[in-house]
């Protein structure tokens, strides 16, 4: 085994010319590219809340995720912006926060103006990809209220009918059987309608309440965009580069003595 190690340790000491040079042109390479040729990415994040009717998010995060990394939403946005499909693909990323009613939104891009654009037009796709949905569902609490007003009405005029008959009653000043069991059966009705005008009353405020609070997607807060760059990571795709060049010359050099080798004994 220790002869082994020396004939390894030998063969790399043969082509340690070729190691070297490869591992010293992969740093020069890396070095140029990293720090004279790429360009610096800046990162743009922002907190979006999440549209909600009734204090209910009319989408799951999950669901806003994968609305905002589909294809669809990119491609608008894409659009609006005038940078190519791949690149905002690339470039957008999306996590959900611990409060279920907020999505984390980032875009990495090497023009800040974009960046700028980018949530510009975000949320305001966002609404507009959603809008079917959020105003149906607010259609469908406006028709409740209309249809609880149409009960409440039915009901003042039914209270109306029943007061009248109460004063009739009260006016003939009569404490007979037939008088009394009728007036409380009237009382008795009155008080019920009033109680379901309470009812109604409440739930048409609750309604209206629930779309006066209802909000569409939005920003929690201006966007921020860093002013440190986030890539490339310099040193470390330097590193990298001329690690994986460094294993690499030396698979090489063990491949050249295999294949002198082998030439040797034919």
């Amino acid at each position: 085994m220790e002869k082994d190690l020396r004939d390894y340790v030998s063969v790399l000491l043969k082509h340690k010319v070729l190691i070297i040079s490869m591992a010293l042109i992969a740093l020069i390479l890396a070095f140029v590219l990293n720090f004279f040729i790429f360009s610096p990415v800046y990162r743009g994040s922002a907190s979006v809340y999440i549209a909600q009717i009734n204090n209910n998010p009319i989408l799951k995060p999950k669901d806003v995720q994968a609305l905002v990394t589909g294809d669809s939403f990119l491609q608008k946005i894409s659009n609006d912006i005038n940078v190519p499909y791949e690149s905002i693909k690339n470039s957008v990323s999306v996590t959900t926060a611990q409060d279920s009613k907020v999505v984390l939104v980032n875009f990495d891009f090497e023009d800040k103006q974009k960046i700028e654009e980018f949530f510009k037009y975000f949320v305001l796709e966002l609404n507009n990809f959603n809008n079917e949905p959020y105003q149906s569902q607010i259609d469908s609490l406006q028709n409740k209220i209309t249809s609880l007003t149409s009960e409440l009405e039915a009901l003042e005029k039914q209270g109306e009918v029943v007061f009248a008959k109460l004063k009739d009653l009260e006016q003939a000043n009569s404490t007979n059987a037939e008088y009394t069991l009728e007036y409380s059966q009237l009382i008795s009705t009155y008080n019920a309608i009033i109680s379901k005008k309470v009812d109604l009353v409440s739930n048409i405020s609750d309604l209206k309440a629930a779309i006066n609070n209802a909000n569409m997607f939005f920003y929690q807060s201006e966007p921020v965009l860093l002013d440190t760059p986030v890539g490339p990571h310099k040193v470390f795709n330097t590193v990298i580069t001329v690690f994986v060049a460094f294993i690499f010359s030396i698979l090489l050099a063990l491949g050249i003595e295999y294949w002198h080798g082998r030439q040797r004994n034919v």
